[in-house]
């Protein structure tokens, strides 16, 4: 018997980093005075950030400071006729703070200054907290798969449960390896294992590789484009629905339905769906499907 489970691990901590996000830049119609306008507000920002870097206190641990940028473009007025042109420059600037509240003077401070824009702040941990807060619920989840695959397996007349796979929320590895029981490859001989996405998509997903003459690997699958990934999978489900209701639709299986028992066509159905994704996916757990 195989039994698919999600366990879950949990943790809430407050933050230890904030990146604020700015823009500075001005815009207008004299190209020359845009520039060195622009220019004058950036350099006087990176000067602050220096003395922020070097101050006893190190109240920032990092801070970027992007080229300047520009632009132009020629308005409409409302009656339709062109105006003239309009330039603009800028610079985007990051800067981490390890004090909030010298993040809170910063944004004070230089938020109500022309030519600056404040962003979004961006809350983080420590690389070496989220690396410990990290293992420990994962940790977590799969003491909670364990237990919750344990409740089903006895609930259906089972043992003691074995994890065979274990995954990222939403990722399959195909085919699956059996723990205990490394896949053994002759020398100069590969293997390809297919990642199988359940549920929402997510911009990366992790898992753990163990090879016999190697240190084990923590594997990162990242989708590049989330955009073309989803519209991807949203075909693969229109076509995938499409099939079976041309299946419920045809008039053999009207036919056939209406001497069938509602359960029966349900099962009927399911029996369908679940052929058509072996079909698609082969090898894909029953959980899976």
């Amino acid at each position: 018997m195989e039994i698919t489970v999600i366990g879950t691990g949990r943790a809430a901590l407050a933050p230890e980093r904030a990146t604020i996000h700015l823009t500075a830049g001005f815009e207008g119609a004299d190209k020359a005075q845009v520039v060195r306008r622009t220019t004058d507000l950036v350099n006087a920002l990176s000067a602050e950030l220096t003395r922020l870097r070097e101050h006893e206190s190190r109240p920032t641990t990092w801070s970027a400071v992007l080229p300047i940028g520009t632009r132009s473009w020629r308005p409409w007025s409302d009656k339709g006729t062109v105006l003239p042109m309009r330039y603009a420059a800028s610079s985007r600037v990051q800067v981490k703070f390890r004090d909030f509240r010298a993040l809170s003077g910063f944004a004070d401070a230089w938020g109500g200054l022309e030519g600056v824009t404040l962003g979004h702040v961006e809350w983080t941990l420590t690389e070496a907290t989220r690396k410990e807060t990290d293992e420990r619920v994962r940790a977590e989840a799969v003491v909670d798969a364990r237990e919750r695959a344990q409740v089903y397996a006895t609930a259906a007349g089972g043992g003691v449960v074995r994890c065979v796979q274990i995954a990222d929320p939403g990722l399959l590895i195909l085919p699956a390896l059996e723990t205990g029981k490394p896949r053994e490859l002759p020398p100069g001989q590969t293997e390809t294992l297919n990642f199988v996405v359940l549920g929402d998509l997510r911009p990366e997903y992790r898992f753990d590789l163990k090879l016999s003459s190697l240190p084990a690997r923590t594997v990162l699958v990242r989708i590049p484009d989330m955009t073309v990934a989803q519209a991807q999978r949203d075909a693969q489900q229109a076509s995938f629905a499409q099939k079976v209701l041309n299946y419920i639709s045809a008039p053999q299986q009207v036919e056939r339905f209406k001497i069938l028992s509602e359960e029966q066509t349900r099962a009927e159905i399911a029996g369908f769906a679940k052929s058509t994704f072996a079909e698609r996916i082969p090898g894909l757990p029953e959980g899976g499907q």
